[in-house]
């Protein structure tokens, strides 16, 4: 599951509702019913801290997954600024795997930004 897009409930911060989103899924919880993710957006536009780090990996084309025909229907990005615990039962669809050079390239980008070794 780990480094897999899927799309979740996300829930309105009035709790009226919910809208679906994607996310990455980043790591697993504890306990084992929740999970880490990512947010992924399609608004582009670079956002650029201090240090000169944008904190946008992008998701250009299908390329990025693993199963081509699953990938994301818009050009986006997956923001490792916008980190979530979510739970599992909030997955409405799984969606594919991003390739394992674009979560290496996630992992670097999350470790630049919390300045991480």
């Amino acid at each position: 599951m780990i480094g897999s897009v899927v799309v979740i409930r996300f829930p309105f911060v009035n709790d009226e509702g919910f809208k679906k989103r994607p996310v990455l899924v980043y790591g697993t919880g504890f306990p084992d019913e929740t999970f880490i993710g990512l947010q992924i957006t399609s608004n582009t536009k670079p956002k650029i801290d201090s240090r000169g780090f944008d904190c946008a990996v992008p998701l250009h084309s299908p390329s990025d997954f693993q199963v081509h025909q699953l990938a994301l229907n818009q050009e986006s990005v997956i923001r490792v600024d916008m980190v979530f615990t979510l739970v599992k039962s909030q997955i409405v669809k799984y969606l594919s795997p991003v390739t394992d050079a674009k979560f290496l390239e996630v992992q670097e980008r999350f470790k630049l930004w919390y300045e991480m070794p």
